[in-house]
């Protein structure tokens, strides 16, 4: 059990291999060359001459710009922007504006730069050109700029309405001769600062007057038991906790702001907060419509509350349904106790129903070609559809997310690449012979003369990105023609392409790879029997 502290305590993150910041400061000293990503420590390698040269040309270049426009600062490296106790970069170059220089302290940026420079080297190339992307994406950078001197090439990523993605790229000299003046530059910084965006169009951290948002509470962590599956560890954030109006419920309805938050902080997606936020607001209901109840406040609850919601929900609610609850509700307490808003947590140790594990639904081989057969019949979309998710595993959410720059189709090499998968993973996984050919005939149909790269694979009727209700429309319809009963949804057919290649004798860790999994026992628990194969062996015994 993790020492609780007061509120006012400063806290710190402490990784493994990194020397914690000052106490003094509470900061990352640019001085270590280090980076967090994710919580991961980076080690930043030492630069070499042409690295020197090109950010040294471009820092003179972007002052040259910005001194004269009085548009901002320009910082060269070292230099720290926290983005969270668990993102902390080092870029090579950044410009903040003008209006926004209050977020720079003098060892640390705290606001969003309006524009981020990094200049690869061989053994950064990856890591700029796909985490640090993702990274500053996440929290709302507008424009990236990737300098590679080995090509002699800039790559300009804009923040659009499809994310931050590369827009043009130029020859190293357009930045030394182009005008570089405020709206005029040609280079992306007119489309994108100027005029500068309001704050409020920025996913910017901020820092409340002299109080630092990156302190962290040792909170204590909900125990795991045996009907629960594994509960993720770590320390909860310190999230200050908004101003307290003086309704009854007040308190209760500050705490699940800051649950949503925190859960946003864990780059959950948005229809998992509204789950998580759902099942919160199941308990509220439950406990306001008791006769006994006084002011929902998260102090007032305690652990006989919790056992009577439990026997409520185990009454009227399959088992899954309760230990989700249950687990969601131990999440929101842990973050209430992270911020002083309740002594203990009475969630922590009330043990989930008990239920067989069985594995996911998944469809049998000649399920899936009736499926398959009937989306054909359908449109040709929809059977591309059904075959890209059967054969890759990717969820719904990746598969219509991908454009044509991420699907390869050379004789070289056949892949898709999800470069924001769940969590922001990026992943490559390959196409087999079958979702390779769907998607070539797909192709030639939807795109004769040529695909588009920026262009979605797949679109609606107007050439709009397909919505994830038309697909699961779509599937409705191909299950019911193909006699399935129930039907399949998206993640059926991910839960197919899992336990096929289990089946087949493909390990565990190749399996959890291909489907993005950030847990074997994710992956395991397709080597579990169904509900099907149970009734399969129970049918066995007929003798009738």
């Amino acid at each position: 059990m993790a020492a609780r502290h007061r509120p006012d305590e400063e806290r710190t993150p402490v990784v493994a291999g990194i020397d914690p910041p000052t106490p003094e400061s509470g900061r990352w000293s640019a001085a270590s060359r280090t980076e967090l990503l994710a919580g991961q420590p980076v080690q930043l390698p030492a630069p070499d001459t042409a690295h020197q040269e090109a950010v040294g040309t471009l820092y003179l270049a972007l002052r040259s710009w910005a001194d004269p426009a009085k548009a901002g600062r320009i910082l060269l490296a070292p230099v720290v922007v926290q983005f969270a106790d668990v993102d902390v970069v080092q870029p090579d170059l950044l410009f903040i504006a003008t209006e926004r220089l209050d977020g720079v302290a003098a060892d640390c940026v705290w606001a969003v730069p309006d524009l981020v420079v990094e200049v690869v080297a061989p053994d950064t190339a990856d890591r700029d050109r796909v985490l640090k992307c993702a990274l500053y994406e996440r929290y709302g950078v507008p424009e990236y700029w990737i300098v590679d001197p080995g090509a002699n090439t800039v790559q300009i990523l804009t923040e659009g309405s499809d994310g931050l993605r590369p827009r043009r790229q130029l020859p190293f000299a357009a930045v030394l001769t182009g005008d570089l003046t405020p709206g005029t530059t040609g280079l992306g910084i007119g489309s994108s600062l100027w005029p500068p965006r309001a704050a409020a169009d920025r996913r910017q951290p901020g820092r409340p007057a002299g109080v630092s948002v990156w302190r962290r509470l040792a909170a204590s962590q909900p125990e795991p038991d045996g009907g629960d599956a594994a509960t993720p560890g770590g320390s909860v954030a310190w999230i200050p906790a908004p101003a307290v109006p003086g309704s009854p419920d007040a308190a209760w309805e500050a705490a699940r702001a800051a649950f949503l938050q925190w859960c946003r902080q864990r780059d959950l997606g948005a229809r998992t907060v509204a789950a998580y936020d759902d099942d919160v607001a199941a308990f509220a209901r439950w406990y306001r419509g008791r006769p006994e109840a006084g002011p929902l406040q998260p102090a007032a609850i305690s652990v006989s509350d919790i056992l009577a919601y439990r026997s409520y929900m185990t009454a009227r609610y399959r088992p899954t349904t309760t230990n989700r609850r249950l687990l969601n509700l131990r999440w929101f307490f842990t973050v209430a106790q992270a911020r002083g808003q309740v002594a203990r947590n009475p969630v922590a140790n009330i043990r989930s129903v008990v239920i067989p594990q069985l594995g996911p639904r998944s469809l049998k081989r000649e399920d899936l070609r009736r499926l398959l057969t009937a989306a054909g019949r359908s449109s040709q979309r929809d059977a591309t559809l059904v075959a890209v998710l059967a054969n890759t595993g990717l969820r719904a959410s990746e598969a219509l997310g991908l454009t044509w720059a991420d699907v390869t189709l050379s004789e070289r090499g056949t892949k898709v690449i999800v470069r924001f998968g769940k969590g922001g993973k990026y992943r490559e996984v390959p196409l087999n012979l079958t979702a390779r050919s769907y998607l070539r005939d797909w192709a030639a149909a939807r795109w004769p003369a040529g695909r588009p790269p920026e262009a979605p694979v797949f679109t609606g009727s107007v050439g709009q990105p397909l919505p994830l209700r038309t697909l699961e429309c779509a599937l409705v319809r191909c299950s019911q023609r193909a006699g399935l009963d129930p039907v399949a949804t998206p993640h059926t057919l991910r839960h197919t392409f899992c336990k096929l290649l289990i089946d087949l004798g493909v390990p565990l860790d190749r399996v959890a790879a291909l489907a993005g999994h950030a847990w074997l026992d994710s992956t395991a628990r397709y080597t579990l029997p169904t509900t099907e194969d149970l009734a399969r062996d129970v049918s066995r015994l007929d003798w009738i």
